[in-house]
């Protein structure tokens, strides 16, 4: 006989001679007591010859059972390899579903991948993508992130940025120009640039202020002079202003600043 029959038949010899045991024990052990203590006794028996039982049977065929188990844990660490990137994105999801960093129509940063966000699903979260570097604009791609993303990096909430951003931009000229005279003329100038939402952006200053638990943004223009590697000049403007009006609001502080040096170059150049 081959090994596989030998212990189908000693599998077979084993639960016939438990259930021979079983009988004999529940006719010794059984009588002249009372039926609750029957009943207990009973049930001690049984549970105590199924394990023995189980534990004989799973000795007999402890090497099929063993491959068995390597058999599914390979199975299982292949289907674990496979499809990790989706499993990372459902995890990446739950965790967005507990923690709501961001919600549809806010706008985030996602390991540098910013924009609004349209749409959040098992695997990804869809964003419209803003230039952040730029006029804060939507460029018109679409940008599909996996959720998995949302394990490995912070997701930064830019919403406050929708309505106002504070905006930085500068201008670089020749070392041969005084541009210390144009500060003060061009701060002024500023300051009436800004004159027409001032009062806006000093609300919603004060509504991050509480809402966000931050020191409250300035929100008068500032300007700051510095040099560059090059030893320029390098003239920086920073105002806290309307989202949607960067780009006008940059070129116009732009030209004013650049009317202004072509006023002082003709007395001041060298």
């Amino acid at each position: 006989m081959t090994e596989p029959l030998v212990k189908i038949a000693l599998s077979i010899a084993l639960l016939i001679g438990a259930y021979l045991l079983r009988k004999v024990t529940f006719s010794y052990f059984l009588q002249g007591i009372e039926p609750n203590e029957q009943q207990h006794r009973a049930s001690s028996i049984r549970n105590v010859s199924s394990l023995i039982m189980v534990v004989l049977i799973g000795f007999i065929w402890l090497s099929e059972l063993q491959n068995v188990a390597l058999s599914l844990a390979a199975f299982m660490v292949a289907i674990v390899v496979a499809t990790k990137e989706f499993l990372q994105c459902l995890l990446g999801f739950f965790v967005w579903s507990i923690n709501r960093q961001f919600r549809i129509g806010d706008w985030v940063d996602i390991n540098g991948m910013a924009g609004q966000v349209v749409d959040v699903d098992w695997v990804k979260t869809t964003v419209q993508e803003v230039n952040l570097s730029g006029d804060y604009s939507y460029t018109g791609k679409t940008l599909y992130i996996p959720n998995n993303t949302l394990l490995l990096y912070p997701a930064k909430n830019l919403n406050f940025m929708r309505r106002y951003v504070m905006h930085s931009f500068s201008v670089v000229r020749e070392a041969n120009i005084n541009i210390e005279p144009i500060i003060e003329p061009l701060q002024a100038e500023l300051n009436q640039l800004v004159e027409p939402f001032r009062e806006t952006a000093s609300r919603y200053s004060g509504f991050l202020h509480q809402r966000m638990d931050i020191e409250a943004t300035q929100v008068a223009p500032s300007i700051a002079l510095s040099t560059t590697e090059l030893g320029k000049n390098k003239l920086t403007i920073t105002m806290f202003c309307p989202t949607e009006q960067v780009a006008e609001l940059q070129q116009r502080a732009t030209r004013t600043f650049l009317r202004l040096w072509h006023e002082i170059q003709p007395d001041e150049s060298v």
